[in-house]
């Protein structure tokens, strides 16, 4: 998601469209298999979140590299 899109960026949608938008990607990410996907759907409001594009960014990035780290072997 946070390669493939941006949340706040939907000029073509009307303000209801953006909001249903971004209902149905909570809905989306919330519906994963926790056991699979925790951080996912533990996190769903703030990845589809688009107050802020920086933050969504920045949040993406953060989640990702600790993900990575959660699974790399240790150094």
């Amino acid at each position: 998601m946070l390669v493939l899109s941006d949340p706040c960026y939907k000029p073509e949608l009307s303000a209801d469209e953006r909001a249903e938008h971004q209902r149905r990607g909570q809905i989306e990410l919330a519906m994963l298999p926790v056991n699979r996907f925790p951080s996912l759907v533990e996190c769903a409001v703030p990845m589809t979140a688009s107050e802020d594009p920086d933050f969504h960014y920045s949040f993406g990035i953060d989640l990702f590299i600790a993900g990575v780290k959660a699974v790399a072997p240790p150094a």
